[in-house]
């Protein structure tokens, strides 16, 4: 009987964890800051976002790049050539890492 009861609200848990799906971010964001760490870099934009990734960081002016792969690099480097040419962005977001992670980034010029 425990076991039954174990298994029930084990697959009851599971069932109602809800896990945010991708998202578009309108490519119409200007990047005002960049904020370099060790593993990330925050990237802050205007106008501001309303996500759904639900994400710790409620912030809704800034997603986060993973620098620990070479996915990450190479998405620095468009959002940092954007910022410097004052170009205006789009974003695929999807998970956290504090803030929503950037998967992807679309270059307007």
């Amino acid at each position: 009987m425990k076991l039954l009861t174990l298994l029930i609200v084990s697959l009851m848990a599971i069932s109602t964890q809800s896990y945010a799906a991708s998202e578009q971010v309108p490519a119409d964001k200007t990047i005002i800051k960049l904020s370099v760490y060790e593993n990330d870099v925050v990237v802050k934009f205007t106008p501001s976002f309303a996500n759904t990734q639900g994400c710790p960081e409620s912030a809704q002016d800034a997603f986060i790049i993973d620098m620990d792969n070479n996915l990450g690099k190479t998405l620095y480097a468009a959002v940092l050539s954007s910022a410097q040419t004052g170009g205006t962005v789009g974003f695929g977001i999807n998970g956290c890492k504090g803030h929503p992670k950037i998967y992807r980034v679309d270059q307007v010029f």
